[in-house]
């Protein structure tokens, strides 16, 4: 005999069935709302799925309604940012500093500077695919990428500056 429980959630809601009362799954109020959450998930994706033009017509407006949001008021936005930039999660970058730094430590390769808010990934060689991130975007990605062999170089804003300037033919 088969069980079926219904959810609700985004996108109408879904079916879970059972084979029988025995194997429903112990709920409590901690992993109810996660399955539910998983399953709405699902559904969504499942949508975006089969409905790509209106996310497409979605994402337009919504990038329209981000872009006069932000005209009416940038100090906000600018705000926003600066306290998102200070939430992130700092043992992330420190595991990318420490994977990145030839003796395994999160500090500058060049001088030892130890104070995580100055240290930073250097680009050593051009990696079009990766160029483009920096900060948490680029930390995030690494992690989840399984820290690729890359010619990055964990260093100070100051050594990084002086390694560009000198690089490039000019004196500092």
């Amino acid at each position: 005999m088969l069980i079926k429980a219904v959810t609700g959630g985004y996108a109408g809601g879904g079916e879970l069935w059972f084979m029988s009362e025995s194997s429903i799954p112990q709920l409590s109020y901690t992993t109810l709302p996660h399955i539910l959450t998983m399953t709405a998930e699902r559904q969504q994706s499942e949508w975006r799925k089969r409905n790509p033009e209106k996310v497409a017509k979605y994402n337009e407006r919504h990038k329209e309604w981000q872009r006069q949001a932000y005209a009416a008021n940038p100090d906000y936005f600018k705000k926003q940012n600066r306290e998102s930039q200070k939430r992130m999660n700092p043992g992330i970058k420190i595991a990318a500093m420490e994977h990145y730094n030839p003796n395994g430590k999160a500090e500058c390769a060049t001088c030892g500077e130890r104070a995580l808010v100055v240290l930073t990934l250097s680009h050593l060689a051009p990696t079009p695919e990766w160029d483009r991130l920096g900060g948490k975007h680029l930390y995030r990605k690494l992690k989840k990428e399984g820290y690729p062999k890359l010619p990055l170089l964990t260093e100070c804003m100051n050594c990084n500056v002086k390694r560009d300037n000198w690089g490039r033919g000019f004196d500092v």
